[in-house]
C-alpha cells in the first residue's frame, strides 16, 4: 500500500478530490473540528487541517502514474 500527498492548487482540492475517487483510488481530506467561542454562544466549526494537501492511497503501482500525473499538471513546479 502506497501513500501519496497530491499538493492541489488553492480552490482545487475538492475537484482533485474528485478526480482521484472516481478513479477507484482512496482520496483523504483532512479536517478538524474545533469550538469557536464569541460573545454570548459558541458554535463547533470544521476547517481542513491541511488546506491544499490530499492524501492518496493506492495498492498497485497502475495508479501511481496517475497520482504522479495529478501532481504536475495540477500544481506544477
Amino acid at each position: 500500500m502506497n501513500w501519496h500527498v497530491i499538493d492541489t492548487k488553492p480552490q482545487c482540492k475538492d475537484s482533485v478530490a474528485f478526480f482521484i475517487r472516481n478513479a477507484g483510488i482512496e482520496a483523504i481530506c483532512t479536517t478538524i473540528r474545533f469550538r469557536k467561542y464569541t460573545p454570548g454562544s459558541s458554535t463547533y466549526i470544521t476547517e481542513l487541517l491541511f488546506k491544499r494537501y490530499i492524501f492518496a492511497c493506492s495498492d498497485n503501482d497502475k495508479y501511481n502514474h496517475m497520482i504522479r500525473y495529478t501532481q504536475r499538471s495540477i500544481h506544477p513546479r
